[in-house]
């Protein structure tokens, strides 16, 4: 006959869950007041100054919002792709792309 494990744990033997991140919800106003650089990145790529070279200015804009939104933002509250979408979004209407 094998013999089984009895399960010995108990419930102090387990860590508590962190408390869950606030959510965002996934629209440019919001995504702004959750983290203001997001809005000053956006007016600093406007579609004037980048008439002749907008995409490098797309790549460049995209590069620097990776950090503030998206999978690799800082705040955990913005990291999905929902809003990162709802922000390149964004990025590409005001240079024209």
């Amino acid at each position: 006959m094998a013999f089984l494990h009895q399960n010995r744990f108990t419930a102090s033997d387990f860590k508590a869950a962190p408390p869950p991140t606030p959510k965002v919800p996934a629209t440019l106003p919001a995504i702004i007041a959750a983290e203001p650089i997001v809005g000053a990145i956006l007016k600093s790529y406007g579609p004037k100054p980048f008439r002749r070279h907008r995409w490098l200015a797309y790549e460049s804009g995209k590069r620097e919002l990776s950090r503030l939104v998206g999978w690799e933002a800082k705040n955990p509250a913005l990291r999905t792709s929902a809003h990162w979408d709802i922000v390149i979004s964004a990025l590409a209407k005001r240079l024209g792309v």
